[in-house]
């Protein structure tokens, strides 16, 4: 379960939109990182933001991991939707 808070409010004659996602950390955002919340909705606020600030897509973003940490959970993440792997799969590492 997590929590999503969306305000837009007026910024020196702009608008500036704050979105705030909370999630419980378990073991199931230790397997697929920020997808363990869904996908998709988030990069393209981000996606958006960027486009409008200097009109070029978006790059993905690593969430403050580094980038093998990333791509590993995000490649798990596009397994999962698939149906290549199941939800209670151990994340690596862990010995479980």
């Amino acid at each position: 379960m997590s929590w999503v808070d969306v305000k837009v409010a007026a910024d020196t004659g702009r608008a500036r939109m704050t979105l705030e996602h909370t999630a419980i950390i378990e073991d199931h955002w230790n397997q697929f990182g920020p997808g363990a919340v869904g996908v998709g909705w988030d990069l393209a606020v981000m996606g958006l933001a960027r486009h409008l600030a200097t009109g070029a897509p978006a790059d993905h973003a690593t969430s403050g991991v580094d980038l093998a940490s990333a791509k590993e959970r995000s490649e798990r993440t596009i397994a999962y939707y698939r149906g290549e792997i199941p939800p209670d799969t151990a994340h690596p590492g862990t010995g479980s």
